[in-house]
């Protein structure tokens, strides 16, 4: 833990985060998913240049759109992908 007591994102948390990119969650989802902040992964994608060429690419992959739990008592509807 040498960054003020946090412990650092580990390659299994990565590796979630990448594939839950590539299944059409956003970043903040993706990270919650992980088990980490979401701003752990944007400083890691800023620092890792490797990484950060695995989430473009796995954004990618992924569909434009999909369908979502809404919070407002719908059932589904639809949610982007990404905020450009």
């Amino acid at each position: 833990m040498a960054n003020g007591g946090r412990p650092r994102v580990t390659s299994l948390a990565m590796g979630h985060y990448v594939k839950r990119l590539s299944e059409g969650a956003n970043y903040g989802q993706a990270a919650a998913g992980s088990g980490f902040g979401e701003r752990a992964f944007r400083k890691l994608r800023a620092r890792d240049p490797e990484f950060a060429a695995m989430c473009a690419e796995a954004i990618e992959r992924s569909s434009g759109m999909r369908f979502v739990h809404a919070g407002n008592k719908r059932k589904l509807q639809l949610q982007r992908n990404r905020r450009a």
